[in-house]
């Protein structure tokens, strides 16, 4: 999206309050009061400026909003009571186009409801004034459009930011998904390192043909602990590891099961209850055990020990 620099916005603005204001300064000869043009200018002024320049975020203050309706009710009345009547229609309405101006800013600054209100008031104080004749000739059309182009810009901004932050939104998204992606292949690459180191020289006996009791042993606990890397995942730490080995030799059957429970979880809080669990399992000397991280629960992991020929187990946390 083409983004236009504020103090170019802001001057272009500018120049729609100044303009009128100087073709009404210009045009003192057709006011019966000086005094009251200029207060009427100054006040246009005011508020004009203040519509462009007051606060950096594109929505202005409501309260500048309730201003300009007021600027709106007021100039034209002010300068309506001191044109001469032989000036009806001439550059003496100046503030016609600079009510409009005004309005079309306060529309571009998503104060829509204030921006057509006030267009309105002028448009009815100059028709009372001037008759339904003064509508074509006093500019009333275009100030009309200069309200209507201001209100459909500001739909269109608004409707680009939107898009512009739903998709900085999904981008971020999509990153975070990519750099965890990346962290779990990450991961998976080394504990495939690490589960390799460990299995080739069991492969390389069992390669020979000639294996032992104890390596057939080491066999069935390597491919557990394989299937503990795949199952487990998130759920596994060095001490956890260590304590599965340790209960699988004492024959103690142990199964675990990774549902992403504790990803969301800070990483202190995951690794307290990984040692938790496994100083639990380090207390179960036979039966099964079951390792479990659910995830969409009020906990984040449970352990079950049990053995067979009892009704309940014999421990049950949640974690």
């Amino acid at each position: 999206m083409l983004r236009l620099p504020r103090w170019f916005v802001s001057s272009v603005g500018l120049l729609f309050i100044v303009q009128p204001a100087l073709v009404g300064l210009i045009s003192y000869t057709d006011y019966k009061n000086l005094t009251v043009l200029f207060i009427a200018v100054g006040i246009f002024l005011g508020s004009g400026i203040a519509s462009i320049f007051f606060y950096r975020e594109h929505k202005m203050p409501i309260w500048i909003g309730i201003l300009n309706v007021a600027v709106a009710t007021s100039v034209p009345a002010l300068v309506n009571s001191v044109i001469e009547l032989s000036a009806r229609g001439s550059h003496a309405t100046w503030y016609v186009t600079g009510i409009g101006a005004l309005m079309c800013i306060t529309a571009y600054r998503r104060q829509t409801l204030a921006a057509w209100t006030g267009l309105i008031i002028t448009l009815v104080e100059t028709l009372i004034w001037g008759g339904l004749d003064f509508f074509w000739s006093a500019g009333l059309v275009g100030a009309i459009g200069l309200v209507a182009a201001g209100h459909a810009v500001s739909i269109g901004l608004y409707r680009a930011e939107q898009q512009t932050r739903d998709f900085l939104a999904t981008m971020k998204d999509s990153q975070s998904v990519r750099a965890k992606e990346v962290a779990i292949r990450a991961e998976r690459s080394i504990r495939t390192a690490a589960t390799m180191s460990l299995a080739r020289p069991i492969l390389e006996k069992i390669a020979g043909g000639v294996i032992s009791k104890q390596d057939q042993q080491n066999a069935r606990l390597l491919e557990a602990a394989l299937r503990d890397e795949i199952r487990g995942r998130n759920l596994l730490n060095d001490q956890l590891r260590a304590s599965i080995l340790a209960a699988r030799v004492r024959t103690v059957e142990v199964v675990l099961l990774d549902e992403g429970g504790l990803e969301d979880l800070v990483s202190a809080r995951a690794e307290a209850i990984r040692n938790r669990l496994a100083r639990e399992l380090n207390q179960i000397n036979q039966g099964r055990v079951t390792i479990r991280a659910p995830r969409g629960e009020n906990h984040a992991a449970t352990f079950v020990a049990s053995r067979s020929g009892t009704s309940k187990p014999d421990v049950w946390l949640k974690l």
